[in-house]
């Protein structure tokens, strides 16, 4: 408590000094995280819940009702609907009195998020705040909240300075259920707009090496993005590497392989042999 006491006081310090970018906040101790960070299908779960409320959860119960902070039921004497607040509104996370609104009352009660991959994800719903997926379990997100008059930077994956409105990136799904979208905000995002009898939900993936890849919007898939000539290293696997070369007023992008045994150096510029029984390995494995 104490460190993150003195991270909070730096922090200020250095908002009020006017720095442009700055790191979060984590609001959530990983300890915590099987409890408040479930996978986000409309239910918040630990690794001993089951994925689904109990059956007689909205008996003699008539209309929305609160399953937890963040998710709604529509109950008739039984479960017809769950949705996750976000999904309906990103303004209006939180479920409070059988509504969404966007007043966190409870502590504690931070956003689900399904980590589809390791790294930072922004909030869909909310600029201030980001996540950092450890890994694609449940209890795999960190979340961050960005000081005051900061918002959160997906390119650079930290807190940037709030100087006009656009400054604040959210994502919507309005109008685009059960569709692909790539985050114009961040193109090595691509968003999934979930949208079924029982679930509603926003879900976020990205690209492995998310500094030099984005989406393609035609293919849905990752392409590399030259941003100079050269011969730069397949993050992803060191037997290849890509050929960046002009192509009218744009780059364009070669994906080659070495040879058999080789392995491609940044350092040579050029594919090396590997020393016999032994393999390169990935800066991203």
């Amino acid at each position: 408590m104490a460190k993150l006491t003195i991270v909070a006081v730096l922090l200020l310090v250095a908002s009020c000094l006017g720095q442009e970018y700055l790191p979060g906040i984590p609001l959530n101790p990983v300890s915590g995280a099987s409890t408040f960070l479930a996978r986000s299908g409309g239910i918040v779960r630990d690794d001993n819940d089951d994925a689904s409320p109990t059956p007689n959860f909205c008996a003699g119960k008539f209309g929305p009702v609160c399953l937890n902070c963040h998710s709604l039921l529509t109950c008739a004497d039984e479960v017809i609907n769950t949705q996750t607040c976000t999904s309906m509104d990103p303004s209006k996370p939180f479920c409070q009195n059988s509504a969404c609104t966007s007043e966190n009352a409870v502590a504690d009660c931070n956003i689900p998020f399904r980590c589809t991959a390791q790294g930072p994800f922004p909030n869909p719903g909310d600029c201030t705040m980001y996540y950092f997926c450890t890994d694609t379990t449940l209890q795999g997100s960190i979340v961050y909240k960005c000081p005051t008059n900061y918002v959160y930077d997906s390119k650079s994956g930290l807190c940037k300075q709030k100087k006009v409105s656009s400054d604040c990136k959210t994502i919507s799904c309005n109008g685009l259920s059960n569709q692909y979208q790539v985050f114009a905000a961040d193109k090595s995002i691509l968003i999934y707009c979930a949208d079924t009898v029982t679930v509603k939900e926003t879900i976020l993936f990205r690209c492995k090496d998310y500094d030099n890849m984005e989406y393609d919007a035609d293919t849905l898939q990752c392409k590399y993005v030259c941003k100079t000539e050269g011969r730069f290293v397949d993050r992803e696997d060191c037997t290849k590497y890509y050929n960046c070369y002009k192509s009218g007023t744009t780059y364009a992008a070669q994906h080659l392989s070495c040879p058999a045994g080789f392995s491609y150096s940044s350092d040579r510029q050029n594919c090396v042999a590997q020393p016999t029984g032994t393999a390169c390995t990935p800066e991203l494995g």
